[in-house]
């Protein structure tokens, strides 16, 4: 939507400018996602472990109660039924699966909310790492997409706009991993729908053409949907 409204400007410069800065912002982006795979992953893996140890302590509970378990899921947990259990056999949790008075599961729920929080604060001290270097090499980082002065000047703004909103767009790709590994993918889904076609084109539209900020204000209102995305996730 941006970018046809910065098409309806009609001014070169300008287009130029937005076209490299969205080259850019696809690439900041693009990092980002790959962070948010990596810790979906790993954080999947020990919800998955978390998930097969539950279902044998309740298997367990349930052979301990006298219900009926088949062969195979028994097998497959480690469990007999209760008219086949040794005397000296013991279906509960035993000492070693417990970590600091917890069990072993909620050792590996802890570890997986953890390691989330952990991907969320590598991901944004990554984008303070890129804010940082957007600041300091914007001159450098014109150079590669223009050397015309007119473009180059208007390119030069976008980015230190961007270097404080590329924080936000690094680690708005890891949240959207994060909340589908939570199942909310319908809720990303509606609010990615509030803010990037509703909200965005509403103040994208007022500050381009009503408040003729051109690539500026389509800008401004970018950062402002990233803010939203990301307090909101």
């Amino acid at each position: 939507m941006n970018t046809y409204f910065i098409g309806l400007t009609h001014d070169q410069t300008e287009i130029a400018a937005y076209v490299a800065w969205n080259n850019l912002a696809g690439i900041v982006f693009t990092i980002g996602l790959g962070f948010g795979i990596i810790g979906r992953r790993d954080v999947a893996h020990l919800l998955h472990h978390n998930a097969l140890h539950d279902m044998k302590i309740a298997y367990s509970e349930c052979a301990d109660e006298g219900d009926l378990i088949t062969q195979d899921l028994a097998k497959n947990l480690d469990v007999c039924k209760p008219d086949h259990t040794p005397k000296n056999a013991s279906t509960k949790v035993d000492e070693h699966t417990k970590v600091d008075g917890h069990n072993d599961c909620h050792y590996y729920s802890l570890d997986a909310k953890n390691l989330a929080w952990f991907n969320i604060f590598q991901t944004i001290s990554a984008g303070v790492l890129i804010c940082i270097l957007f600041i300091c090499l914007r001159y450098y980082i014109t150079l590669i997409y223009t050397q015309v002065s007119e473009v180059s000047e208007a390119l030069e703004q976008l980015v230190i706009i961007y270097a404080f909103c590329c924080i936000l767009e690094f680690s708005n790709a890891s949240l959207s991993c994060l909340m589908r590994l939570t199942n909310h993918v319908c809720l990303y889904s509606t609010l990615g729908f509030g803010y990037c076609v509703l909200l965005q084109g509403v103040l994208s539209y007022v500050f381009c053409f009503i408040l003729d900020l051109k690539a500026v204000g389509l800008l401004l209102s970018f950062a402002i949907m990233s803010c939203c995305m990301n307090f909101t996730n």
